[in-house]
């Protein structure tokens, strides 16, 4: 499993991106978390680098990320990435410092009393990562960047490598998708003691910010909420350096 590894950091932060998207995603802040942390940049299994790599469930998965990852590490998730960090965090609780949930949800999916994506919205975006990979990720990019994207030529270029082949597959895209739709793990992480981190996008329509209004009835002090305005579900490349700030301050305090 290739994982790329930099930055001379004493603290390992492994980086779990989200549904559809490889580990370019992190571009906008490696730079800036590198010189905090000793960064572990994965594509997950049957994505960029790693599209070789075939598992069958999340378990296989999380086994596979444990066999790769150091002793004691952060674990730092971004969407369907954040699924994937809190599971790591209850399975090896000795290996794990902290968990960071970006724009995640312990639970995805739309519930009573609980917000969330509506299933058929879910099922709608596989189909178009399914047919029309190319312009479901571009357009993914352009409805939670807000005009970052069309202003920053840069960027621009940054996003042509998430359409190059290999594509993930139906078999990765179905998996993950499992993962989002079946996970459910709320009462976990209203009783975590662990430290962690959530950042929310105030205009993200994917986790809405309820979700953190909920969480904070629960007076959890391992939790701390942190909300970015004008961004969306990628407050990363919308607001990186108070995203990366936010992250540094909380590695300061543990």
């Amino acid at each position: 499993m290739y994982i790329k590894i930099i930055g001379k950091g004493n603290i390992n932060l492994i980086l779990l991106h989200g549904w559809g998207i490889n580990n370019s995603i992190w571009f906008w802040i490696e730079k800036i978390l590198m010189k905090d942390f000793k960064l572990h940049i994965i594509d997950l299994p049957g994505y960029g680098n790693n599209f070789h790599v075939i598992v069958e469930n999340l378990y296989e998965l999380l086994a596979l990320i444990h066999n790769n990852t150091p002793k004691k590490c952060i674990w730092m998730g971004w969407s369907m990435g954040g699924i994937i960090s809190s599971y790591m965090s209850i399975l090896y609780p000795k290996k794990t410092i902290a968990i960071i949930n970006i724009c995640s949800s312990p639970c995805f999916i739309k519930k009573k009393k609980w917000p969330g994506i509506d299933i058929n919205t879910i099922k709608n975006i596989f189909k178009n990562l399914l047919y029309n990979y190319k312009n479901t990720i571009k357009n993914f990019f352009i409805t939670n960047t807000y005009n970052i994207i069309k202003k920053n030529t840069h960027v621009q270029n940054i996003i042509k490598k998430y359409v190059l082949p290999p594509y993930p597959t139906y078999n990765t895209l179905k998996m993950n998708l499992d993962i989002i739709c079946k996970t459910d793990i709320r009462k976990y992480i209203m009783q975590t003691k662990l430290p962690n981190l959530q950042i929310y996008g105030k205009l993200d329509t994917m986790i809405p910010i309820e979700i953190s209004k909920i969480i904070n009835k629960y007076n959890n002090k391992n939790i701390k909420i942190i909300v970015i305005d004008h961004s969306a579900h990628m407050p990363f490349i919308s607001k990186p350096i108070e995203f990366c700030n936010s992250i540094i301050s909380f590695k300061k305090k543990l």
